[in-house]
């Protein structure tokens, strides 16, 4: 059967974190609750889970989606130059790496923003909190 999770992107030193939300009904972003505060983005991901011989067996993550920043602020790299020339690492890092835009997230990270990836207002009004689903497992 496959499952679909969510999960939460940390910022780390020098590459994300992820942690793992749990698993959803569906890959509505309105539906997964709360998200914790420290968590700058998240996405949905699929995995097959197989019981064979009474051994479950979890595939590989499947169908991954774009983030979906919270509360960030899109940049293209003009407009990082413009509002941050200062920034001349910055600049350098998002021209070497050919990101055609990155996101300033809510907590001052700059990270690269992808073409699926998304930016969402937040704090939205939740139709089914995650916290409770995986609070009463």
């Amino acid at each position: 059967m496959k499952k679909t999770y969510v999960e939460f992107i940390i910022p780390g030193m020098v590459f994300a974190d992820y942690q793992n939300g749990g698993e959803v009904e569906d890959r509505n972003p309105h539906k997964i609750g709360d998200i914790p505060e420290f968590a700058v983005a998240f996405r949905f991901y699929d995995q097959t889970i197989a019981i064979v011989d009474g051994e479950e067996l979890v595939g590989e993550r499947q169908n991954v989606s774009g983030a979906y920043y919270i509360n960030a602020r899109v940049y293209t790299v003009e407009d990082v130059k413009r509002e941050m020339p200062s920034e001349r690492i910055l600049i350098s890092n998002i021209e070497n790496n050919n990101w055609n835009r990155c996101v300033k997230t809510r907590h001052g990270n700059i990270m690269p923003f992808r073409e699926k990836d998304k930016n969402m207002p937040y704090p939205f009004k939740p139709v089914d909190r995650l916290a409770d689903r995986i609070n009463n497992e």
